[in-house]
Formats: C-alpha cells, sequence, structure tokens
C-alpha cells in the first residue's frame, strides 16, 4: 500500500511546540490505514516519538541522514473515532515536544466524490485576456505598465477574476464542465 505523506514543519526552537503542520489534520475512515508523517526540527532526528490515542499506532520510525528530520509510519484504524491527540517527541536530557494533531471526519465517504474523467472538458483561461470585470483593478501605480492596450499582443488586457466569475454561464454554455486558470500574478 502507498503511504501517504504530510509534512509536519517545526518551529526552531528545539523546546517549543511545533510551529507548523502541513496539511493541519488528517481524516478518518480511509480504506488505506497507513499514513507516514515527515517531521522537520532541529535535532528531530535523535527524538522517540510517542503517541497516545486509541486507534493510532506508530508502526516504525525512519531516521534519516540530516538529523532535522524523522519519518513516522502511523496506522490509523478503520475505526478510530475523529478527535485530537498530541504527539509527544522525546529529546536528548529529558527535553519534550508536545504537538496537537486533529483527525477530522471525511464530509462523506470516499466513493461519494466524483474527479474528473473523459466525460469532461476544462476551458483553459489566461486571466488578463480573458474580460476585464472589475475596471478598478485596471492600473496599479506599482507596476511598470501603468496602462492597458488590447490590441497589442504583449500589453496587458485588463482582464481578472471577477471577468471570469461575470461569464461563467458562458463557459458553461460553451460546453466546459470546469475551468483551469494560469497563474494569477498581479
Amino acid at each position: 500500500m502507498k503511504k501517504l505523506l504530510i509534512f509536519l514543519l517545526l518551529s526552531t526552537s528545539a523546546f517549543a511546540q511545533v510551529n507548523r503542520i502541513e496539511p493541519p489534520n488528517w481524516w478518518t475512515g480511509f480504506k488505506n490505514e497507513n499514513l507516514q508523517l515527515l517531521v522537520h526540527h532541529p535535532n528531530i532526528g535523535n527524538a522517540t516519538p510517542k503517541i497516545a490515542y486509541e486507534g493510532v499506532s506508530i508502526t516504525k520510525v525512519h531516521k534519516a541522514k540530516s538529523p532535522n528530520y524523522l519519518f513516522i509510519d502511523l496506522k490509523i484504524d478503520k475505526s478510530t473515532k475523529p478527535g485530537k491527540f498530541n504527539i509527544l517527541f522525546e529529546l536528548d536530557k529529558g527535553k519534550k515536544i508536545t504537538q496537537s494533531y486533529e483527525l477530522k471526519a471525511k464530509s462523506k465517504p470516499s466513493n461519494e466524490f466524483i474527479g474528473f474523467n473523459s466525460s469532461d472538458a476544462i476551458y483553459l483561461i489566461t486571466p488578463d485576456r480573458f474580460a476585464n470585470g472589475n475596471e478598478a483593478n485596471d492600473i496599479v501605480k506599482t507596476m511598470n505598465e501603468t496602462a492597458l492596450d488590447r490590441t497589442h499582443d504583449y500589453k496587458r488586457h485588463g482582464g481578472d477574476i471577477q471577468g471570469i466569475t461575470n461569464h461563467i454561464d458562458y463557459i458553461k454554455n460553451l460546453g466546459f464542465t470546469a475551468i483551469w486558470p494560469t497563474p494569477v500574478l498581479t
């Protein structure tokens, strides 16, 4: 079974609680009960992780070449209840780091989610070139280019997210089921 990976980014202080968890939680009720946590923190590779939550168990701990990383393989039983629990990292000389982690209930079973398939048609949009829905954001004084010119291929055209929103029905009527905007940088 493939293991799922969560990045846990920990604070730089060896005595502080974890600063950040990406994603900030996980869910119960997956068919695949395995989850792998990637933990990053100064010298976390020397820590011993412990979890005391019914249905969650540590199956293996992997140390990386860098002492700042630790991989923790978890098993989350199908019967595990949603809730919060602590991950305790025991370091040298009795020092500890405790981080709260949450398992949430899924809003609906996985088999009810519908992804993309061959019946979908995705409309790729470059927002600046599509439609100008908000003229108030056309001129940005801090940009080098402060004018719009829809007749010039290499100048700003003024399209924006509001322009896409205003034309969702148009896109739908063309037969598209989803949009994919290119990155919006300004």
